[in-house]
């Protein structure tokens, strides 16, 4: 339930944002390459016949990279993670993916975004080594706050998933119903190489 609440307050955080009104920030540009880097909060579970399905709250990330197709339209490749560490495991679940943002307006800053890729999972401990392999995908919201000509402060969501894989101890296959789930909510900075400081 305490989830639940932090998510909803952080989109409408995100939703509240263009009512301050686009004069306390620079105009939204896109053109050429961008790059980005986020760190937030992610809540991270593995289900299975065999789980426990807890969901894991920790720190989560991402680092993403790609091009402008047009001012409304970006492609590109991202990596989220997500670790969790105690006395005596170590669990990650990573997401490689190929994403497309979309702009709804055309210098607006929100933008909704979708992905496909692979997510993985991995818990360890000294003895043993548990992982799950499958493809995924993700959905996302965020809005790009333009502090100056070539970067954007960037509060997101984002919740990415998967579809059923074979989960593996050891390299040994235990269950073939895994999937994988990560909710993450954050800021990011993004840099918008293709907009000059001139």
């Amino acid at each position: 339930m305490r989830l639940v609440r932090v998510a909803l307050g952080a989109l409408l955080l995100l939703l509240s944002v263009p009512s301050l009104g686009e004069a306390q920030f620079l105009p939204n540009t896109r053109q050429g390459l961008w790059a980005g880097l986020g760190l937030g909060r992610g809540a991270g579970r593995i289900g299975c016949a065999i789980c426990r399905g807890d969901r894991e709250t920790d720190l989560s990330g991402y680092v993403r990279f790609g091009a402008t197709v047009s001012p409304q339209f970006l492609l590109g490749g991202e990596v989220d993670h997500w670790r969790r560490s105690s006395e005596d495991l170590s669990e990650r679940i990573t997401s490689y993916q190929a994403v497309a943002y979309w702009y709804p307006g055309l210098r607006g800053a929100f933008y909704v975004k979708g992905g496909l890729g692979v997510v993985t999972y991995r818990a360890e401990d000294e003895a043993d080594l548990l992982r799950a392999d499958a493809l995924g995908g993700q959905v996302g919201v965020g809005y790009e706050l333009r502090v100056a000509r070539s970067f954007s402060f960037t509060p997101y969501v984002n919740l990415i998933g998967s579809s059923k894989g074979d989960l593996k101890l050891n390299a040994a296959p235990i269950t073939d119903d895994a999937n994988v789930s990560l909710f993450q909510f954050g800021v990011g900075l993004t840099w918008h190489m293709g907009v000059g400081s001139r």
